[in-house]
Parts: structure tokens; C-alpha cells; sequence
């Protein structure tokens, strides 16, 4: 979305609500950081399939019960800072607001273990990142958004989730693809990984907590 379409959204909504108005005068997207990940011992996906019906599946020979598999193999994280200028009007002023968000997104997977699974993978919507944590799903208004602007999206299918906490150099991912209409059917898993190489110094400070609003800063208008 362009910023003057920003602009007009988020002027629009002010009006409407009868208070100050805010226009978003300026945004961008960087990368900061993009990490490697081997995945380690424990960790696992579950197939579990369609309760009480015989299908075909992601393999030509479909379980009846939940089967689980040991994974192992990499994945690359790729670490992005979104940020957005405001300026609203206030009290015959002018208020500046600048938002700042943290986002990462799964990419260049290497999974073994679970062949017989060819319909599985990680993720690859967007996830944000608050402090040590990560989550993400793969709804339609999940996402980067500027401040003060909304989403009516909907999805047909259920949604995909995934959840995340960093400890040092580790890792553990937990999520679940749903596979069909029916719910419980599909994939759930548990990853246990270890950064390949040390942090770099900036996305150590992004899993530390360092991320929010930068703050606000008052003109005379």
C-alpha cells in the first residue's frame, strides 16, 4: 500500500471517529539480520489424519493413527525492522510518532526425517518479533501494519500457527498445519535448534527486548 493511500486511511478513520487526525507521512521496510539454525535432538512432526476416514494422504499408504517422525536438517531466519512516521494533529499542534515493528520470516528449509510427508514444511508467513518471543499465522490481516489501520480479510481454511522463544543461541519453534477441512488433521511439530553461527551483535539486541514505539516528539504547527 503507497503512502498516500496511508495517508487517506488513516486521516479517514480520525475524521470518522470526530478527534485528531493522524496521516502516516513516511515508512520503509530493512533487513537486519538474516540467521542459519540446525535443527537438533527432540525435535519432531506428528501427522495426525482425519479422525474415522480412510483418504489419501500425503503418502500412498495413509496411517489410521497419528504417526511421528524425528526431524533433522536447517533452516535460514530472515530478521526484518518496519517503521512508520506519523504526524497528528493535536491541540492546535502538531504531534510526531514514530512506530518501529519486528518482523522475521522462515526461509531456505532443509527438513529429513519425515520423506513420507512431502506435504510438509515450515512456514512462511510473516512472524513478529517481541523480545525473546515470535508468533505468526497465516491469516490474511496477520502481518506488518502501519499504526491506526485495519484488516476485514478472511480465510477460508484453518489457519496455520506458529510460536517461538529464543534463549541464547537457541531456538524452539512449536506449530500446527492444519491439512483439510477436518480439525486435528494435519501436522504439529516441535523444533529444537541451535543458531550455526554466533548471533551477530544486532539481532542480539533485537531478541533481548530492544523493540517498540521510539517515541513522540511535539512541533508547534
Amino acid at each position: 500500500m503507497s503512502n498516500v493511500a496511508l495517508k487517506l486511511l488513516v486521516g479517514i478513520v480520525g475524521l470518522a471517529a470526530g478527534e485528531s487526525y493522524a496521516f502516516v507521512v513516511d515508512g520503509g521496510m530493512e533487513i537486519t539480520a538474516r540467521q542459519t539454525y540446525v535443527i537438533g535432538a527432540g525435535s519432531s512432526v506428528t501427522y495426525t489424519p482425519p479422525l474415522g476416514l480412510v483418504v489419501s494422504g500425503p503418502s500412498s499408504d495413509e496411517p489410521s493413527q497419528p504417526q511421528t517422525y524425528t526431524l533433522t536438517g536447517r533452516f535460514d531466519i530472515e530478521f526484518y525492522r518496519y517503521w512508520w512516521r506519523s504526524e497528528i494533529s493535536m491541540d492546535g499542534g502538531t504531534l510526531e510518532d514514530t512506530t518501529e515493528q519486528f518482523w522475521a520470516q522462515l526461509i531456505s528449509t532443509e527438513l529429513y526425517g519425515a520423506e513420507s510427508l512431502p506435504e510438509f514444511d515450515l512456514p512462511r508467513f510473516s512472524l513478529q518479533v517481541i523480545g525473546d518471543t515470535l508468533y505468526g499465522n497465516s491469516g490474511p490481516c496477520f502481518g506488518p501494519m502501519p499504526p491506526n489501520t485495519y484488516c476485514t480479510g478472511f480465510s477460508t481454511g484453518l489457519p496455520s500457527e506458529l510460536t517461538g522463544i529464543f534463549q541464547g543461541q537457541a531456538l524452539q519453534l512449536d506449530g500446527l498445519t492444519p491439512a483439510g477441512l477436518f480439525w486435528g488433521a494435519g501436522y504439529s511439530y516441535h523444533i529444537n535448534a541451535v543458531a550455526a553461527v554466533p548471533l551477530p551483535s544486532t539481532l542480539a539486541l533485537l531478541v533481548s527486548g530492544v523493540a517498540g514505539l521510539l517515541g513522540w516528539r511535539r512541533r508547534t504547527a
